[in-house]
């Protein structure tokens, strides 16, 4: 009939349709079966996917059964072998059809049988059976689609017609290309993760400081954004993330740092203001000094009258004391995170003392270079090598801008370049404040925090315990620097957690957050 033959083909254009939008291959399995089954009026059906030598079960609908009350669905995916003695099995191996009105009167001689365990275990009575191949392009088989029980409008069971092999074999077309475009997204998606994490991973292992940070900091930002989503009271009840957001989120989490390819380890690794080799010399010279004075001292007590030599000796030992106290001074600023303004000043009174080198060259115990590390007052960066650091988050936009991210991830290079900006408009590169942060970005700047004071491998800094993390961020938070919302969640929701080791060992209960930390030397 012609309205018939129209309708059926207004039908298979809708289900194309809805077919194609869909690129979540589970979501795709079930809206294949569905539409099947709605499309013929069966109570039942199946998706197999055929991959090497083996079918993979991957649906399962039966309106019957789902209606009982308590019916609990037990069927979970799981692979087949692929046999031609199953009905699937032989119409994955012939690319067949199969049509059979009442499955438990297969003749004995046929080359496929028919399973009656299903049945019996729950009931039921399965007997016309539509079965259908997905074919690809060229005529492989790559699925096989499978309907049970044609139902009339009176609950009766039908066998299955010829006009419904024609639309489930359509359907079944539509299905498959849909199938194979959706698992090649789902390929390039995973290829994309693979080179990401590759080459995040191999970034990091220049550098034991960082190796691992991304990995654990990924986790946090992923469970933190879900918590959000979870809200259901409180100011960020209308906060959702999308799948899309979400995958922005994991990208930009993982390639957050890939700036820091541009920061040599000398920076990146930096786990005192001067190198090993820097403060020997430094000794050496404070040694020089040392044996200068000493020489002087005995010069002038050979000279001097017997009751001047006590004077004398008293004033070189005073001299020799401060040196050596200095030079103490000097090896703890090399390693303190936090100088005083009173620290300072005595550093920079050594640096104008001079001595003499065994060469006869006067020159001064500290250089300016040096004198700059190390009166630096929070970290252990100078100026010159903080700049550095910062600029890795201009490295990763530039970076990040240049992968060819699909639209609905427009916004992943903006949230990994932004994990360092502050709420009230003191971080950096751009002094973004407030709303003008993406919430990607926000929750990034919490996860980047928290991981940074827990990891055990940053030289620059001593651990902290999960507790006293936990205080730090809220300290932060209310400063105004990190988002309080996402803070006050990351710690109700206990999202720290998502590591057993460290939620079962929080270390020592959280003091106050007035250690001189900022989320500037927290984490660079």
């Amino acid at each position: 009939m012609p309205g018939e033959k129209t309708n059926l083909i207004a039908r298979l254009n809708r289900i194309g349709v809805a077919l194609s939008s869909q690129t979540d291959l589970d979501k795709l399995f079930q809206l294949i079966v569905t539409s099947a089954r709605e499309s013929t009026s069966a109570d039942g059906g199946s998706l197999y996917i055929l991959e090497r030598d083996r079918l993979n079960f991957v649906v399962a609908q039966n309106e019957t059964l789902s209606r009982r009350p308590g019916w609990v669905d037990p069927f979970k995916p799981h692979p087949l072998p692929l046999s031609s003695r199953s009905i699937a099995g032989y119409v994955a191996s012939t690319g067949r059809v199969v049509n059979i009105a009442d499955v438990y009167c297969i003749p004995p001689d046929a080359p496929f049988g028919f399973d009656k365990s299903y049945d019996q275990q729950n009931g039921y009575r399965t007997r016309s059976t539509l079965c259908v191949p997905m074919h690809d392009t060229e005529g492989k088989v790559v699925g096989v689609v499978q309907l049970v029980n044609r139902m009339s409008r009176e609950g009766d069971v039908l066998p299955f017609t010829e006009s419904d092999e024609e639309l489930l074999l359509s359907l079944a077309s539509q299905a498959a290309v849909a199938y194979l475009n959706a698992r090649l997204l789902r390929q390039f998606k995973d290829l994309l993760d693979a080179v990401v994490e590759y080459s995040v991973t191999a970034i990091e292992s220049r550098s034991p400081v960082t190796a691992g940070h991304t990995r654990r900091l990924v986790r946090y930002c992923m469970a933190l954004a879900e918590a959000v989503n979870r809200e259901t009271e409180g100011r960020l009840k209308d906060v959702k993330f999308t799948p899309d957001q979400l995958e922005e989120i994991r990208f930009a989490a993982w390639l957050h740092d890939i700036g820091k390819i541009s920061v040599p380890e000398s920076v990146l690794d930096k786990a005192a203001k001067l190198a090993p080799s820097v403060i020997e010399s430094v000794k050496y010279r404070f040694r020089f000094a040392e044996q200068e004075l000493e020489a002087e001292r005995d010069r002038k007590l050979g000279q001097a009258p017997p009751q001047e030599r006590q004077t004398i000796a008293t004033e070189y030992e005073r001299a020799l004391h401060e040196l050596r106290d200095g030079l103490q001074l000097v090896i703890a600023a090399n390693t303190k995170l936090v100088m005083s303004d009173e620290e300072i000043e005595r550093i920079r009174a050594l640096a104008v003392r001079e001595f003499t080198t065994p060469e006869g060259e006067r020159r001064p115990l500290l250089s300016p270079d040096e004198l700059e590390h190390l009166c630096v007052k929070r970290g252990n960066l100078s100026p010159r090598e903080w700049q550095i650091m910062q600029d890795h988050v201009v490295q990763t936009a530039a970076i990040v801008k240049k992968l060819p991210f699909p639209e609905k991830l427009r916004n992943v290079a903006e949230i990994a370049a932004s994990h360092h900006e502050k709420m009230d408009g003191s971080g950096y590169p751009r002094g973004l404040k407030g709303d003008e942060i993406l919430p990607g970005a926000r929750i990034l700047a919490v996860a980047d925090v928290f991981e940074a004071l827990v990891a055990e491998d940053r030289p620059y800094k001593p651990r902290k315990s999960i507790a006293e993390a936990l205080a730090i961020l809220q300290g932060l938070a209310r400063k105004n620097q990190l988002d309080p919302d996402f803070v006050e969640l990351f710690v109700r929701r206990r999202v720290y957690e998502w590591n057993p080791a460290e939620a079962t060992h929080p270390g020592k209960q959280a003091g106050s957050d007035g250690d001189g930390l900022t989320t500037a030397n927290v984490s660079r």
